[in-house]
């Protein structure tokens, strides 16, 4: 019988499943609806209200996961502490964002809704987040996935609504805020009646040691938000707002791809936090790196084959423009290749304390990308942010190696890094066979699905043991 963990995973994934290539078509048709110049502004704004804000929490979201994970007679004390601080961090957010705004955006009158609806978004969804946390913190990974999709789901409905009465980009803007806004109350009141009210407590002594103990990860979220997200920024002022809505039509496919990263790895990261013997954590590494990174290295696969059929939404887009969102995710692809093989190792750093090296990668890491994207757009426009993010991911990687090494808790485990690849290699060119030999794409896509899972069992790559842990 599949452990506890194993059944959370596979619910999240099932979830995921259902909701995410709904949502991400969804978006692509909205996009075509108004417009790439329209979709590129509010994308830009969106981009910009992303990387600040963890100044509305601090990294009291994952600093939550971690202490309540181990110490779970905390909750109460600590969750009413980061309710206090993250009140008094919202009014600090919208100041600072309206400040930035300013600075590297040429606004109009019509772009105040979209800045409100950008910074009231993103208010709404470090709540959501907050909550999630609580219920991470408590291995609640099943709740913890339906939490994710929640605001998906409910708005493709209102989609649905806006397509049949017809809408602007104002409009679609204020109909996602209201229900991010409305699924994060929604959250919040099911996270109080499952662990109990809390007490919102607005003691500075209190507030000092929640904020000094969550710093470290919201460092770790601004720079790694900046890293991947500053070219999305940096193509409206440089490049214009076309050129902005042509990468965010290919940066949306590479988002829902990592949203299957952003699953699973949080519950990877409560259990590493767990307490447990070395060789235990060694067995849930190598066997969360297949986990995470196979079925990543196959979508990677199949973008770099047949990027253009993720696109047929976009009937108001010409010839070119298609292309050029295809070879922008090609190139996206690579990047995402390189976060699904080693994003697991900063997951093991930072949920045992360790996050002080991997802020130092991400602040040299932010600061290539700063400096690539801006010499670099002008020149090649969209297709830039994805060249630059390939070679700054690639860096961070080989810093993360090294900095498990110096460790000296865990091994590098080579031997599984080889076989994913090998497995991930193989069932990749099988995926090519259309274009390679002809025939049907879709048929040479079941192949390779049927060659993937045939070669994890021969070369054992999962250890389901592993993955049972203590629950089993």
């Amino acid at each position: 019988m599949m452990g506890r963990l194993l059944r959370q995973l596979s619910g999240l994934l099932l979830l995921n499943l259902i909701s995410k290539p709904v949502w991400i078509l969804a978006e692509n048709a909205a996009q075509d609806h108004l417009g790439h110049a329209a979709w590129g502004r509010f994308a830009a704004l969106m981009a910009l209200a992303y990387i600040a804000s963890p100044l509305i929490d601090l990294g009291t979201n994952q600093l939550l996961t971690r202490q309540v994970a181990a110490r779970s007679h905390l909750y109460g004390r600590f969750m009413g502490q980061v309710l206090g601080l993250k009140g008094l961090l919202v009014l600090v957010y919208l100041l600072v964002l309206g400040l930035l705004a300013l600075l590297m955006f040429d606004l109009q009158a019509g772009d105040a809704v979209l800045l409100a609806a950008a910074a009231l978004i993103h208010i709404g969804l470090s709540y959501v987040l907050l909550w999630r946390s609580a219920l991470q913190a408590h291995q609640l990974f099943g709740w913890d996935g339906l939490a994710s999709v929640l605001d998906k789901l409910v708005f493709l409905g209102v989609l649905g609504l806006l397509f049949i009465r017809g809408f602007g980009i104002e409009a679609y803007a204020v109909a996602l805020t209201g229900v991010t806004l409305l699924t994060a109350a929604g959250l919040g009141a099911l996270v109080w009646r499952r662990f109990g009210r809390v007490r919102i407590r607005f003691k500075g002594s209190g507030l000092r040691v929640v904020a000094a103990g969550g710093w470290p990860f919201a460092l770790l979220f601004v720079l790694s938000s900046l890293t991947e997200r500053v070219g999305q920024v940096l193509l409206d002022p440089l490049a214009g707002e076309a050129a902005s809505g042509l990468y965010a039509g290919a940066f949306r496919w590479y988002g829902a791809f990592s949203m299957y990263l952003w699953t699973v790895l949080p519950v990877l990261f409560a259990r590493f936090a767990q307490p447990q013997p070395p060789e235990r954590a060694q067995g849930l590494l190598e066997a969360g790196l297949a986990v995470v990174a196979l079925p990543v290295l196959w979508v990677a696969a199949f973008i770099g084959w047949e990027a253009e059929r993720l696109f047929f939404l976009f009937g108001g887009s010409s010839p070119i423009e298609i292309a050029q969102m295809a070879a922008t995710l090609r190139v996206l692809a690579l990047a995402l290749a390189v976060n699904g093989l080693f994003n697991i190792f900063s997951t093991w750093l930072t949920a045992t304390g360790r996050e002080g090296g991997v802020n130092r990668l991400l602040v040299l890491a932010a600061g290539l990308s700063l400096v690539l994207n801006a010499l670099l757009i002008p020149v090649w426009g969209p297709l830039a942010p994805a060249v630059v993010l390939v070679v700054a991911l690639g860096f961070l990687s080989a810093g993360y190696g090294v900095l498990v090494v110096r460790a000296g808790v865990l091994r590098m485990p080579w031997g599984v890094l080889g076989r994913v690849v090998l497995a991930a290699g193989v069932s990749g060119l099988v995926l090519g066979g259309s274009r390679l030999v002809g025939g049907a794409w879709w048929g040479w896509v079941l192949a390779s699905g049927l060659v993937l899972a045939g070669l994890v069992l021969v070369l054992r790559l999962v250890d389901w043991q592993a993955l049972r842990g203590r629950s089993a």
